[in-house]
């Protein structure tokens, strides 16, 4: 699968069983957005959005139908790669620099919150603090950029971000729990 990161955003918000997404757009924009700016590109939320989709459907990979709706077609790459993102997530082994960029986004927009079960997400929690960096005054513009991030996340249910370096426990948010497969996984129902 050989798509952008912004596209591959999208596929892993696209709930796989019953197809949609699993955040609402405007919780998804600001992450695409991030992708975008991440491989050199300009573009708004909504422009980025279509820009995914149109992606996507040139690639086979979704259906071509309203946003709200949308449905995988090729499910199986889907979930292959987000089954080897959960895992890297699991032992902290991201095969490059992009799975870590591509799991901060997931978490930023909420999608990780929405499939992870409370283990999963308090896991998620510790490696998100290790992979993003602490502000620093002498950064520059990666502090608005850090400070941005930790807004996303916290938001997503991820907790709060400590002046220790870490994520907090300060609730779990997120909806059910479970695998990309749709099966349930054994998943906690999320809350506090």
């Amino acid at each position: 699968m050989s798509v952008s990161l912004m596209a591959e955003v999208l596929l892993l918000a696209i709930e796989p069983g019953q197809g949609g997404l699993l955040v609402k757009p405007r919780r998804l924009r600001p992450a695409l957005r991030a992708a975008t700016d991440v491989e050199g590109g300009r573009r708004g939320g909504r422009a980025a959005l279509r820009e995914a989709r149109r992606e996507l459907t040139d690639a086979g990979l979704i259906e071509r139908g309203p946003l709200r709706r949308v449905r995988l077609a090729d499910r199986t790459a889907a979930v292959r790669r987000f089954n080897a993102l959960q895992r890297a997530a699991a032992t902290g082994d991201f095969a490059d620099e992009r799975d870590q960029r591509l799991f901060v986004l997931l978490a930023g927009c909420g999608v990780l919150a929405r499939r992870f079960n409370r283990d999963e997400r308090r896991l998620a929690r510790r490696r998100l603090g290790s992979l993003i960096p602490a502000p620093n005054a002498s950064a520059g513009n990666m502090h608005s950029q850090t400070m941005t991030g930790m807004a996303l996340l916290v938001g997503a249910g991820f907790g709060h971000f400590d002046a220790g370096g870490g994520f907090g426990d300060g609730g779990d948010g997120g909806g059910g729990g479970g695998g990309f497969d749709g099966s349930g996984g054994g998943g906690d129902g999320g809350g506090q």
